[in-house]
């Protein structure tokens, strides 16, 4: 396999390699997938982008979306 070499800032650097991290992949397996990603046109859904926040909150009703007590007036313009 050819190798190749690149110049990246050290906060690139730091990235590229907190992503191959939590992906558990190596920092060349990152930049290849993200290559053919590329390639792909492959787009990122909203959950992608949020995906380190959603599930945070521990507070709040865990009926939420269930319970009528809720959803009273739900879809209704507030006048």
């Amino acid at each position: 396999m050819p190798l190749m070499t690149i110049r990246l800032s050290g906060a690139e650097s730091a990235r590229i390699a907190t992503l191959a991290k939590k992906r558990k992949v190596s920092r060349s397996e990152l930049v290849r997938q993200a290559l053919a990603a590329l390639e792909r046109g492959e787009r990122k859904s909203a959950l992608d982008d949020w995906r380190e926040v959603v599930g945070m909150v521990e507070e709040g009703p865990r009926d939420l979306a269930t319970n009528p007590k809720h959803l009273k007036g739900f879809g209704r313009w507030r006048r």
